[in-house]
């Protein structure tokens, strides 16, 4: 590895880290209960784990994202092998945004149609 990628991967770690700490850190924290925790409780934690993910962490990732890509692209000086590689970044997010969208979707769709009520399973 070149030291330029080396100092490359360093700087994005340092970024999210950055980005995300502060943000891993809001509210009340992941687990919902504080000393006696039911059954229920406990089965409210995924939910609240999938909720802090697409609300918290895929955000920061996604801007983070546009972000590497848009430097990429600024920086390419008309070569256009790295310019379409930046848009191929861009696209793989924006796909990728779909996908966690339509999946959760999904999930709600399969809970309804099998006779369950999905606001009750996802509070």
């Amino acid at each position: 590895m070149t030291m330029l990628k080396i100092q490359t991967k360093t700087l994005i770690l340092t970024l999210v880290f950055l980005f995300l700490l502060p943000i891993a850190t809001m509210g009340s924290g992941l687990v919902p209960c504080t000393d006696n925790c039911t059954i229920e409780q406990l089965f409210d934690l995924p939910n609240i784990v999938i909720d802090f993910v697409i609300d918290n962490i895929v955000p920061g990732i996604v801007m983070i994202g546009i972000g590497w890509a848009a430097v990429i692209m600024m920086t390419s000086a008309g070569d256009p092998a790295k310019f379409q590689q930046a848009k191929r970044t861009i696209t793989y997010i924006a796909v990728g945004l779909i996908v966690i969208s339509l999946s959760w979707t999904l999930v709600q769709w399969f809970i309804t149609a099998i006779g369950g009520n999905p606001s009750t399973i996802f509070p």
